[in-house]
C-alpha cells in the first residue's frame, strides 16, 4: 500500500484537536515529516528502529526504579486524549508512583490534547516546563506535596511560579522552547 499514506495517517493521530491550532500543528508537522522522510532515508530507518524497540503495551519496567536512577527532576507531560500511548495505564504509573511520595517527578496532564500536546497547546506546555525548571521544589515538601526535614534555599517569589512580582515565567516568550532545535540526540543546535 502507500506507505507514505499510512504514515500520514499515523502522524496525524497523534492530534487531537481537528480545528484551529490544532489542525494547523498537524498540518505542519505531517508536511515536515513528509519531506524528512522524502529527503533523508536514513531518518525513517531511524524512526522504524525506535519505533521497534519501543513496547507496544506502553511502558515497560518499574517506574519507581527508573525514578530513583535517574537523580534529577522530572516533568512527565501527557495530553489526555493521547491515542499513541493512552493515559491509561501508563500516565497512571507514573501518578501513582509520585503519589507513594517520589519528589523528583513532577506531573502535568494537558486537557484536550493527544500525543503532540507540545504542538496542540505550545503555550500552556511552554509556561508548565519554564515553571518547573524555575521552581525549585522546597525542600520541605516534594512536588506531590509530602513533608519533609529540610529548608529551600528558592525565593518564593520565584518557587511559586505564578507569574507575579518576581517570577519570570510571566515574561518569557511562549515559543520559548517550540523554537529550539535539536539533533536526533536532543542536542541544542546552532
Amino acid at each position: 500500500g502507500d506507505v507514505i499514506g499510512t504514515e500520514e495517517a499515523t502522524w496525524r493521530a497523534c492530534f487531537y484537536g481537528e480545528t484551529g491550532v490544532a489542525k494547523e500543528a498537524a498540518d505542519d508537522f505531517v508536511s515536515k515529516q513528509k519531506a524528512m522522510y522524502a529527503n533523508n532515508g536514513e531518518c525513517k530507518e531511524t524512526m522504524r528502529h525506535h519505533e521497534r524497540q519501543y513496547p507496544k503495551d506502553g511502558i515497560d519496567g518499574d517506574i519507581e526504579n527508573v525514578m530513583q536512577r535517574v537523580g534529577r527532576r522530572i516533568m512527565v507531560m501527557w495530553g489526555d486524549k493521547d491515542q499513541v500511548v493512552s493515559a491509561n495505564p501508563n500516565f497512571d504509573r507514573w501518578k501513582s508512583a509520585t503519589d507513594h511520595g517520589h519528589a523528583n517527578v513532577a506531573l502535568h496532564t494537558v486537557e484536550g490534547a493527544g500525543h503532540m500536546c507540545f504542538l496542540e497547546k505550545r503555550d500552556e506546555v511552554n509556561a508548565k516546563i519554564v515553571e518547573f525548571l524555575v521552581k525549585r521544589p522546597n525542600r520541605n515538601s516534594s512536588v506531590t506535596g509530602e513533608r519533609r526535614n529540610s529548608s529551600s534555599s528558592q525565593p518564593d517569589s520565584l518557587a511559586s511560579g505564578s507569574g507575579g512580582r518576581g517570577s519570570i515565567v510571566g515574561s518569557l516568550p511562549s515559543n520559548l522552547f517550540a523554537s529550539v532545535k535539536v539533533d536526533s540526540m536532543g542536542r541544542p543546535q546552532g
